[in-house]
């Protein structure tokens, strides 16, 4: 049985960055969990250490040998758990060595004292790939719509950033659940940083989602023509959708509303 001094070895070589040592170290004891071992007065974990150094080795080598007994879920006082740390210390691997090993069973909603999720800071380092990965593995337990204490969600974020792909993303998969028309700093919605920052595909989508949910109408007769809509009818940048595509490619201006035409939606008619 493992003494408590043996616990804190483990610990000790994380938290003074000796890699080397604590990969012996597990070698040598490889049958007996010294990951799960709890330092008090630093409020921190072996793997928690091993990552706020960024020992990527040891990180991941502990993983493997301990699995769920190296306590990923454990936050200390400040709200941080190993794949906030993780995240913020930019461990790429670390991180999604975690999603992987532990899947469903970690707690990926869990928040800082400060509103950072571990989502949230996939998006604040732009690391595109793990931002995909946490939206694909836990979907809106990744908290979408949470409200940083800088009063960013992480779609005003990644508009403001100018990360694109990573905008149209969260549009394309939560819709209104990222928060759309929360205002960062009380001033500025996604579509304003967008606009502001030229990000042309996600004005698209946020101008589409926006005239999908306010107008929206149950017409089924083109306003020009006054055909039925077949499959699909043409609604306007202005938000007007009384129009058929054939007479739609006529208009340079919208008939009702006199606005200049910038963009057209297909709409599906139900």
């Amino acid at each position: 049985m493992a003494t408590l001094i043996e616990h804190y070895t483990l610990f000790k070589l994380c938290l003074e960055s000796k890699s080397d040592e604590a990969l012996l170290f597990m070698d040598k004891h490889p049958e007996i969990c010294f990951a799960n071992y709890i330092n008090k007065d630093f409020d921190c974990t072996p793997l928690m250490a091993a990552c706020s150094n960024k020992l990527e080795i040891v990180a991941l080598k502990m993983i493997d040998i301990y699995g769920f007994d190296c306590n990923p879920n454990y936050a200390n006082k400040d709200g941080y758990n190993v794949l906030i740390i993780s995240i913020m210390r930019q461990l790429l691997n670390v991180a999604n060595k975690i999603i992987d090993r532990f899947g469903n069973e970690f707690k990926s909603d869990q928040l800082t004292i400060d509103g950072y999720s571990a989502f949230y800071g996939a998006c604040l380092f732009n690391l595109e790939s793990l931002v995909l990965k946490i939206i694909d593995t836990y979907g809106d337990k990744c908290k979408p719509d949470q409200i940083s204490i800088d009063t960013h969600t992480p779609l005003t974020l990644v508009c403001k950033l100018k990360l694109s792909l990573i905008a149209e993303k969260l549009i394309d998969t939560f819709g209104d659940k990222c928060n759309i028309n929360h205002k960062y700093k009380n001033t500025y919605t996604a579509l304003d940083l967008a606009k502001k920052h030229m990000l042309s595909n996600v004005i698209e989508k946020l101008s589409r989602h926006t005239f999908l949910k306010l107008y929206n109408t149950n017409d089924t007769k083109c306003s020009i023509c006054y055909e039925e809509f077949s499959d699909i009818r043409i609604m306007l940048n202005c938000g007007h959708s009384c129009y058929c595509k054939n007479c739609s490619l006529l208009l340079s201006n919208c008939p009702f509303c006199k606005s200049k035409i910038t963009m057209k939606y297909e709409l599906e008619v139900k």
